[in-house]
Parts: structure tokens; C-alpha cells; sequence
């Protein structure tokens, strides 16, 4: 059985507040109601009760994915050292929840989720606190984002992003596989390496998507009441693949 390693630090926080973007105005905001299922699963507790910053770790053996499950309020991901690190800092004066680490060994996904520090009830829907998370290179990250703001940086391992009333930016990725399902939302997403497939769902929502210009692509389009628009270059047999859907939103595809 793997051994959770973990860390926790309190300290004062200076409580920031977390910052919107507004949508265009066809963009409406969608009511979010949260049900996690966690049958079969051993969960431990990695931080402790505190008023201040919640922190904690998990070694990277064993792990290919890092799942955020279930959050909300500020959530930023970047690549950094050879540990998955995360924090939870209170904004407005509220208490943050605590952080727990689980290990599916089977599938060598590693679940962060939060819990109520003083009940010890959890996973529960992670509160609208500000969220930092490091993985190191090469590491996947799936994010399960239900209101706020996500930000995503340098991620060269495969991506997930399901979003609703939410703005994700996602910078310098390097990743061969991408998927981002976006609901109410705005996702701006910038490549620096082609990726080799890349599915993107929207609905009354909008997508842009940064592609490097470098090499051509297979787009596959599907709209209902939306616009894709393609200003990257195409080529049918292209191994490049392209997966644009909308619903009542608008898709950008193009190079910088």
C-alpha cells in the first residue's frame, strides 16, 4: 500500500480576493450542484485544522495523473520540482478547507480533494479559496473547475479541463493530448509544442485556442447555433487532430 507523505504549514494569510473575467454578454451563468460518489475508496488526511494557509504533498512514484476534483474560487497549476504540491489559502477571512491526497494504484491517478476541518466529513465540494498546485514536468492534470478562475502553465503531460461559469487560462502547454469541456465559460488556451489531439466542447461558451503554425491539422467541426472559426493551417491526413464542438458559443482556432 502507498504511504501519503504530507506537510502542513499554517500561517497568516493576506487574504486575496478572486478575480473574475466577464464572459461576452451571450454568455449566461449556469447553477452548479455538485455530487461526488467515492464508493470503494480509502481516503486519507494529509493537513490539519488552522486559520491560516493549508498545505500539503504526495511523492511522485507511482502517480501519471493529478486530479483536482470538484472545486471552486482560484485554482492555479504550474510544473515545479519532483513532488505534487498543493495549498489552500482562506480568502476574505474565510477558514480553508482541508487537503487530502488518494492514490489509485490500480489506475496511478492521485485525487486532491477537500474536507471539513472541524467534522473531518469529506470529499466535499472544495470552497470558493484560492488553490495552488505544482506537478513536475511531464505529469498529467485533470480539473474539475465548478466556478471561478483556473490557471494552467507549462503542463507537458496530457490535459482535462471541465469548466462551467468559469475562466480558464491555460499558458505554455506542451501537451500531445488536450480536452477542455467548457460550460458558461471562457477557456484561452496557448501551445507552444502541436499537439497530436485536442478535443474541445463548448456551450454558451467561448474558446480560444493559440496552435503553433508550424505544422497543419485535421479539424473536425460540429456546431448548433455556434461558430467555429479556423485560422490555422489544414490538411486532411494530417495526424494533427482538431475536435471542435459548440453549442451556442464560439470556437477560435488560430496561430499567434
Amino acid at each position: 500500500m502507498a504511504t501519503d507523505n504530507a506537510t502542513s504549514t499554517p500561517s497568516t494569510p493576506e487574504a486575496p480576493a478572486v478575480t473574475r473575467t466577464r464572459a461576452k454578454p451571450l454568455l449566461a451563468s449556469a447553477a452548479i450542484v455538485l455530487a461526488l460518489g467515492v464508493a470503494a475508496m480509502v481516503w486519507h488526511a494529509t493537513s490539519h485544522a488552522g486559520p491560516g494557509v493549508i498545505s500539503t504533498s504526495h511523492g511522485a512514484d507511482g502517480v501519471k495523473t493529478v486530479e483536482l476534483d470538484g472545486f471552486n474560487g482560484k485554482v492555479t497549476v504550474s510544473v515545479n520540482g519532483s513532488q505534487i504540491a498543493a495549498n489552500a489559502q482562506p480568502v476574505n477571512g474565510d477558514q480553508s478547507p482541508g487537503l487530502e491526497f488518494h492514490l489509485d494504484q490500480a489506475t496511478h491517478v492521485l485525487t486532491l480533494a477537500c474536507f471539513e476541518q472541524h467534522t473531518g466529513k469529506g470529499p466535499i465540494a472544495c470552497p470558493a479559496t484560492e488553490y495552488k498546485v505544482s506537478v513536475p514536468a511531464g505529469m498529467g492534470v485533470t480539473l474539475q473547475l465548478l466556478n471561478g478562475q483556473a490557471t494552467v502553465t507549462d503542463v507537458s503531460g496530457p490535459v482535462s479541463i471541465t469548466a462551467k461559469s468559469a475562466y480558464v487560462e491555460a499558458q505554455g502547454l506542451k501537451t500531445p493530448d488536450f480536452t477542455a469541456a467548457i460550460t458558461s465559460g471562457t477557456l484561452n488556451a496557448t501551445f507552444t509544442a502541436a499537439p497530436t489531439n485536442v478535443a474541445v466542447t463548448v456551450a454558451s461558451a467561448q474558446a480560444t485556442l493559440h496552435l503553433p503554425g508550424t505544422v497543419s491539422y485535421n479539424v473536425q467541426q460540429k456546431t448548433t447555433s455556434a461558430y467555429v472559426q479556423v485560422s490555422i493551417p489544414q490538411a486532411a491526413d494530417s495526424t494533427h487532430i482538431v475536435q471542435a464542438t459548440a453549442n451556442s458559443g464560439e470556437i477560435g482556432l488560430v496561430t499567434d
